[in-house]
């Protein structure tokens, strides 16, 4: 319905040009063109404006109602993914931060096995991400 609203707006805009061109025509020449007719011209310009506007603003419309509704949808699955979401056993991150950013902010590691430990850790919690970064998702 949206696409048909805006062609229908499409091919009215160029009505106006068209009328307004054979409008300046009978003026140029009035003997070639019955009164009446010139009068229908001015009418339909009026009716052409009208028009116009009405199929332009229910092509608007339509269009902002699919928006608003994809957008609750949208907003909707990725809520419902937050509360679906395992709960990571270690700690969060935000999306988007890199390895070396994490691995700046945990503290030094004593000996290789607590370091192996904490790799695997990392592994593991690499596709979790918190819930300030999910609800900025929204």
């Amino acid at each position: 319905m949206q696409a048909a609203w805006a062609a229908l707006h499409g091919l009215i805009n160029f009505a106006p040009v068209t009328l307004l061109r054979l409008i300046l025509e009978y003026v140029q020449d009035p003997d070639a063109y019955p009164r009446n007719v010139a009068w229908m011209y001015v009418s339909l310009l009026f009716v052409s404006g009208v028009i116009a506007a009405v199929s332009n603003g229910q092509s608007l419309w339509i269009g902002r109602r699919i928006s608003v509704r994809l957008r609750a949808i949208i907003v909707g699955e990725v809520y419902a993914k937050a509360l679906r979401r395992k709960a990571a056993a270690g700690s969060e991150h935000a999306l988007g931060l890199k390895k070396e950013k994490l691995d700046n902010k945990k503290a030094p590691q004593k000996d290789k096995d607590d370091k192996t430990d904490v790799v695997k850790q990392e592994k593991t919690d690499e596709g979790q991400a918190n819930a300030g970064a999910i609800i900025n998702l929204m």
